[in-house]
């Protein structure tokens, strides 16, 4: 499983990352304490995109909680409960589910 780690990010930075051309799973450990809606429908759509090309899309934070994320966006407070859900995820879709 390979996936690609960018830590110490903001949503100004993500933005600014080619993500059109990976070809591993992400996780990002987000700066950001807080992230406006227009910010969550655009990582929605990174996930949604990477998803497409069956890779997931994982947030590593210990602020943001997922009260304030959309249930289709991937949190994970540490880097080995991400690369879990990322090995949880590809099982799935070995499966077909």
């Amino acid at each position: 499983m390979a996936y690609k780690l960018l830590e110490n990010y903001s949503i100004d930075k993500l933005r600014g990352y080619d993500i059109d051309q990976l070809q591993e799973h992400l996780i990002v450990a987000l700066s950001d304490s807080e992230v406006s809606d227009s910010d969550f429908q655009w990582i929605e759509k990174i996930a949604s995109d990477l998803s497409d090309k069956s890779l997931s899309f994982v947030i590593l934070s210990e602020k943001l909680t997922y009260e304030v994320l959309p249930e289709t966006i991937n949190l994970c407070p540490t880097l080995e409960e991400a690369i879990d859900l990322i090995e949880f995820e590809e099982i799935q879709r070995d499966l077909g589910l």
